[in-house]
């Protein structure tokens, strides 16, 4: 039955795993939550590791714990950067982990936990919240006032783009939130019925509904006054499909991002070859780019040839 769970096992859901493992661990997080990884994630963890150091190739989550300890560990490093850096601007710090508050901390304080920086200025609202399930923690904003205290508090309560109507709403909701920072939106702007609450049982239904109120309000707006917003792009498939049901023309706005095309990609797996020549990844991605008739059977012969260099 455990094997049959494990295969089942996305290769996201490892790589999200992984970085848990790797970022409590950096964080200081006892070894008893650490320490023990299912045997098929551990071995998938060990040959990542094993593979990237082969290709000199370091991810995301080992730029911030390298950083992190050379700053613990490394004095002259460390003197050298708070003698260069005397101002640290943070944005949306309600997004960051442990790890990256010890990395602040590792960057602004002396041996002495005490703040050497001439400023630090962390930006963000802990009801914003969203990405705790990649390892974002709002207690990051509540210590940040404790661990560099004095901090002196500005609240930007007033908001420019929304009604009151919806402000009311937004209140309503946040101030269920347990660990936060007390704050009231407000706006000079007054409308009402600006909301209209619908409780759904799927997104089928969902998407049906939003298509049939569109044909209520299409004698008395044009259709191009009207936007529906989704989260992301794989929830408008139930949209699109109740549009079409219904005969309501729309236009997608947006596409593959700058960096997400192929001929993009192509071009930055020559530039990291070029820099990193042991990177198996780019290598591959672009031997065959543009076309040079180069087969699987000599792609495996490559690959073996670089495993045993």
């Amino acid at each position: 039955k455990k094997y049959a769970m494990a295969k089942q096992v996305s290769p996201s859901q490892l790589n999200h795993y992984i970085s848990q493992l790797k970022n409590n661990a950096a964080a200081g997080a006892s070894p008893d939550k650490v320490g023990w990884m299912p045997p098929h994630v551990r071995e998938v963890y060990l040959e990542y590791e094993t593979q990237k150091s082969q290709a000199h190739c370091l991810d995301f989550d080992d730029l911030i714990i390298y950083v992190l300890q050379f700053l613990q560990t490394n004095k002259e490093f460390k003197t050298e950067f708070q003698t260069n850096i005397r101002h640290i601007l943070i944005d949306e710090y309600q997004d960051t982990s442990a790890v990256q508050h010890q990395l602040l901390l590792a960057m602004a304080h002396n041996n002495k936990k005490k703040t050497v920086m001439d400023s630090v200025c962390a930006v963000g609202d802990e009801d914003q919240s969203i990405y705790s399930w990649r390892g974002a923690t709002v207690a990051n904003m509540l210590k940040f006032q404790s661990d560099f205290a004095p901090v002196t508090v500005v609240k930007i309560e007033q908001n420019y783009r929304s009604a009151q109507p919806i402000l009311d709403a937004a209140n309503a909701v946040i101030g269920n939130n347990r660990l936060r920072n007390p704050k009231n939106l407000w706006s000079t702007r007054t409308a009402e019925n600006r909301i209209l609450a619908l409780c759904c049982q799927s997104g089928d239904q969902e998407a049906g509904m939003v298509a049939t109120m569109l044909r209520s309000i299409e004698h008395k707006k044009q259709l191009n006054d009207v936007a529906l917003l989704y989260r992301t792009h794989f929830l408008s498939r139930p949209l699109e499909e109740a549009l079409l049901h219904h005969g309501i023309p729309y236009r997608i706005i947006g596409g593959i991002r700058f960096y997400e095309r192929k001929e993009i990609k192509d071009l930055l797996a020559y530039l990291r070859l070029i820099i990193n020549p042991y990177d198996k990844i780019s290598l591959m991605r672009i031997i065959n780019t543009p076309a040079r008739g180069l087969g699987q059977k000599f792609e495996e012969q490559l690959l073996q040839a670089s495993v045993q260099n």
